[in-house]
């Protein structure tokens, strides 16, 4: 099995089922290729979803909900494929991008693909923009990050989007387990970044619509504390990244995300001066 196609999801029904009515089709062509959906105990009907598509995929129902993180390592626990490709429930991902990564798997030595894409902001597919701008697939050696270059500050935190992945499982079977949070795809794809090589894909394939992102009452978490760590998690397994995440990098990082640091840091002074206040 070249490939697996793993679909987490909880309650969003319909927007799997746009999906899957797009990725199924995949199945007839390649036989090399397997898709599977792990529900997260669903209450919308989703299992009107797994009925339709009996017999043309595979299909797990968790006995409870295991959380986004959880269900990401479900899905890699049960999965057959070289490499594994984890795909939100609501993004468009047409058949020619499974084409175009089998293709890469088939005929080029590599540990990880990273796929342009397009973002959505509105939820209106008219207004899309790439972050990557032109130019041609690039190929990564090992400990190089010139994608993070070629992303900067503003798409940096793209190397997080699930659906822009696709990693050679036995490569990350090591970091699986090291992030406890779910910025877990910006862990994996750095570390096999530093240990592994990658491929640039320059063609937008996918597209992320950022009109409804499941984690947004997290964002402040995420970006302050989780970040931060997993940066510092890969310079600690990766001493020469360090040369990678330089003070400039940083810099414009705290720039960008300035007004989240500022209320993190107020809010962990009011926490002093009430605990002083306590005693």
């Amino acid at each position: 099995m070249s490939l697996s196609i793993c679909i987490p999801t909880y309650n969003r029904k319909n927007k799997l089922e746009k999906t899957l009515d797009v990725l199924v089709p995949a199945l007839r062509k390649f036989h090399n290729l397997e898709i599977i959906v792990s529900d997260n105990c669903s209450v919308d009907g989703t299992d009107q979803v797994r009925k339709k598509y009996a017999g043309s995929l595979r299909w797990n129902t968790n006995t409870k909900n295991l959380g986004l993180l959880g269900n990401l390592n479900k899905l890699y626990e049960i999965s057959n494929g070289k490499f594994i490709w984890f795909v939100g429930d609501d993004d468009y991902v047409p058949i020619e991008a499974v084409a175009y990564i089998i293709k890469i798997i088939d005929e080029v030595d590599i540990d990880h693909i990273f796929l342009n894409h397009e973002i959505v902001s509105s939820g209106s597919l008219t207004e899309r923009r790439s972050v990557i701008e032109g130019g041609e697939d690039l190929s990564l050696t090992e400990g190089s990050f010139e994608l993070i270059d070629r992303l900067g500050p503003n798409y940096f935190c793209q190397l997080m989007f699930i659906t822009a992945n696709v990693y050679k499982k036995e490569k990350i079977e090591k970091a699986i387990n090291d992030v406890h949070s779910i910025a877990l795809p910006l862990y994996l794809t750095l570390y096999v970044m530093a240990c592994g090589k990658s491929r640039v894909v320059a063609r937008s394939m996918v597209v992320n619509d950022w009109s409804e992102i499941s984690w947004s009452d997290r964002y402040e978490e995420i970006y302050t504390r989780d970040i931060p760590n997993i940066f510092y998690l890969i310079t600690r397994k990766f001493p020469s990244a360090k040369l990678k995440f330089n003070f400039l990098f940083r810099f414009r990082w705290i720039v960008k995300y300035k007004s989240l640091y500022l209320r993190f840091i107020f809010r962990a002074l009011r926490l002093i001066r009430f605990s002083g206040e306590v005693k």
